[in-house]
């Protein structure tokens, strides 16, 4: 009887040591408190149960209390899964890499916040969760996928001054057909850009997709984050999948999400408590050893050129602008707050261009390597005026992104050569 009550009430707890120790020998590695906590709590259920077994009083225990246990067990087990069946039934989340369909945030003008900026911003996302106009229905023209961070999300800056809006116009303007959508994501980096272009069936209506990555890579390297970007790439436990954990995940990303943007809209105490921090911190010269975060840059680069191309889809790159600069004055550098380090001392800003330089070469020596697109923006460096802190563009710095992804479109791309454009081009927006 004891050893009865014991099987059925450490059945579950069982399974879901099996299913975590089968996706540990798969490369798993836990990723927070929530997945350490319930190995845990698994491991001492079993282990309550194996020490109450021998003991004469412990099977008493067992056979009288036991039949209770193992009724509120399953019936916790049953009632997870009816929920877990309803939550598959009604709740839809946005596309990997996307934002929430038709979303609008409106963003105070703060230019002493963001310098180079000015006016209110509208920010909207189309059907599908992109910046930008809505897919078109009929496929007509060219399609261009603007990939990356916030560096390409731009979420500070009105739809009519986003670089990808202003990529479309400046393509229309030379009669091009052409749509230009934005899937940029604040914080990504590579390793979801890479996990976007594998499995995104955004990417079966695209033509070109132009990936702005390396500021969050780096950031992710020095931070030491980057160990953990590698580990979302890994095989997960059953449990860990289910739609309850996703969207207790989801909430607290969107609480997370929340945070980012009260600092965005009510601005200036957010990104002066960061500037702050930097200011207030131990400055050094030495990054950790970024060696084999160099490499991963490198490896995941030519992943999203191959597998894009494979996918009929080609994929162009940009280099990573930023402000830094060792000559800036006092109060350019008031504006920086990148460059944490896992012990709370902050990277100069001469070493972080160093560093931020050493992932472009990687970049330009890949596309190169591979006879992939690069369109180099090094001209941007260290102009103030491009920037409102260490890498986000003012609206001067969206318009010459703009126009430098534009320029090479039509000197370098054949779908905008001048036969192109002379037998179809329009300038209509579609």
């Amino acid at each position: 009887m004891a050893i009865g009550m014991a099987v059925g009430f450490g059945v579950i707890p069982a399974l879901i040591l099996l299913d975590t120790a089968v996706a540990l020998l798969q490369g798993y590695r836990p990723q927070g408190k929530t997945d350490v906590a319930l190995a845990v709590c698994c491991g001492l259920v079993l282990l309550a149960l194996l020490l109450l077994l021998p003991p004469r009083r412990g099977r008493a225990l067992l056979a009288r209390f036991g039949g209770r246990l193992v009724l509120l067990a399953w019936s916790c087990a049953l009632s997870l899964a009816l929920l877990e069946s309803i939550l598959h039934l009604t709740v839809t989340r946005p596309a990997f890499h996307h934002r929430q369909p038709n979303l609008t945030m409106t963003i105070p003008a703060a230019p002493e916040v963001w310098p180079g900026t000015s006016g209110e911003a509208v920010v909207t996302y189309n059907r599908l969760g992109l910046r930008g106009p809505d897919l078109p229905d009929q496929r007509d023209g060219v399609r261009i996928l603007c990939l990356g961070g916030s560096t390409t999300e731009c979420g500070n800056l009105d739809d009519a001054e986003v670089w990808s809006q202003l990529l479309m116009d400046r393509l229309h303007g030379q009669g091009a057909r052409v749509w230009v959508g934005n899937v940029g994501r604040s914080g990504y980096a590579t390793h979801h850009h890479l996990q976007f272009i594998e499995r995104s069936d955004l990417l079966d209506a695209v033509d070109v997709v132009v990936v702005q990555a390396g500021i969050n890579d780096l950031w992710r390297a020095l931070s030491g984050w980057d160990r953990r970007s590698d580990l979302d790439l890994l095989p997960k436990p059953l449990w860990f999948r289910t739609r309850l954990l996703r969207e207790y995940r989801a909430w607290r990303g969107r609480m997370m999400e929340q945070a980012e943007h009260a600092l965005q809209t009510e601005g200036a105490d957010g990104y002066t408590l960061r500037r702050r921090r930097r200011q207030q911190a131990a400055i050094v010269e030495a990054a950790p050893d970024l060696t084999a975060a160099l490499d991963g840059y490198r490896r995941r680069v030519e992943s999203m050129v191959r597998r894009g191309r494979a996918r009929g889809v080609e994929v162009v790159f940009t280099t990573q602008p930023v402000l830094w600069r060792a000559d800036l004055e006092p109060r350019e550098r008031k504006l920086l707050w990148f460059g944490w380090l896992p012990n709370g001392d902050f990277l100069s800003v001469e070493r972080l261009r160093s560093v931020m330089d050493d992932y472009n070469d990687v970049l330009r020596r890949t596309c190169a390597d591979l006879g992939a697109g690069l369109i180099d923006l090094e001209a941007m460096n260290g102009r103030p005026e491009l920037f409102s802190d260490d890498c986000h563009f003012s609206e001067s710095g969206a318009r010459d992104v703009a126009t430098r992804v534009a320029e090479w479109f039509i000197s370098s791309h054949p779908a905008f050569s001048a036969a192109d454009r002379e037998h179809g081009g329009t300038g209509e927006q579609h």
